[in-house]
Order: C-alpha cells, then structure tokens, then sequence
C-alpha cells in the first residue's frame, strides 16, 4: 500500500510520516509523496510546517533545517526565489 492509495489515512497518521521522514533525512520526492495525500486528508499547510516545529528540540536544529527546503519544495513554494531575496 503506498500513501496515495490508502484511504484510511488521518491527519495524524500522514504527520507522523512527516516526522519519520525528517528524522531519517529524507529524499525530496519522499516529502512529495506524502505531503499530498496529507493535504487531501485534510492537514493544513501550517499543521506540515508545525511537524518541523515540533521536531526541532528533539532532533536539533541542524535537521530540521535541511528538511525545512525538501519540505517547502513538496509544499509547491519556490524555496530558491525565497532566498534569492535574502541577499
């Protein structure tokens, strides 16, 4: 069963992947993968970016912030516009 598949997905179940995935450094197309039937399952944008959030006193900084760009991709934000405005 892949995640696009299953119909018994919960906000809560497809968050948790999102956690596993940042825990073991995921590829950017696994993030892809399960960040759209987590928005058909009815989680919001804030409660995916919230899974960094929340990730980040038990993981630490350093990933969570290389998950935070594989996540904005998945999202469908523009990750390389977003820090071409930094400079």
């Amino acid at each position: 069963m892949t995640l696009k598949t299953s119909k018994n997905l919960t906000i809560v179940g497809v968050l948790t992947i999102l956690g596993a995935l940042v825990a073991v450094d995921a590829s950017p197309s696994a993030y892809m993968g399960a960040i759209e039937p987590g928005l058909v399952a009815g989680a919001s944008r804030e409660d995916v970016i919230g899974v960094l959030v929340a990730l980040l006193p038990s993981l630490g900084a350093d990933r969570v912030v290389a998950a935070a760009p594989k996540l904005g991709l998945a999202l469908g934000f523009d990750v390389d516009e977003g820090l071409e405005r930094l400079d």
